[in-house]
């Protein structure tokens, strides 16, 4: 009877039933399938919007990530910042939509308030 290996974190690159077959770390792939793997170190160079050892882990624009208003989805490819909080909106969630609402969210227009006199990309210019 064979037996199966836990062959650990998806930062150690071991593959395999027994976890003897050299590789380079990522969950379910090689660089988790989001970078390039140099057998002879056992390491990644990650895509841009990936790190990681095994390039598992989505990292967006802005500083911090997505200007911390917003969430960093790894569902994309590369990942996108989306769910910008309320008056704010773009990749990286830092640009301003002041008398208005992005509708619908993460299009990058922003919808101004009727009930204001604003236009303007970001709902920042008053009505004349």
């Amino acid at each position: 009877n064979k037996s199966t290996c836990d062959c650990g974190s998806p930062g150690e690159g071991w593959w395999g039933p027994l976890c003897d077959e050299q590789g380079c770390p990522g969950v379910g792939s090689y660089c988790t399938n989001h970078g390039t793997c140099n057998l002879a170190t056992q390491s990644c160079l990650c895509s841009s919007g990936w790190t990681g050892a095994g390039c598992e882990i989505p990292h967006c624009s802005g500083t911090p990530q997505c200007t911390s208003r917003g969430f960093c989805n790894g569902t994309f490819d590369p990942p996108q910042c989306t769910n910008c909080s309320d008056h704010w909106m773009g990749p990286t969630c830092d640009t301003p939509c002041v008398n208005g609402s992005q509708f619908p969210m993460d299009s990058g227009v922003c919808k101004c308030d009727p009930a204001a006199c604003f236009d303007g990309p970001s709902c920042d210019r008053e009505c004349s």
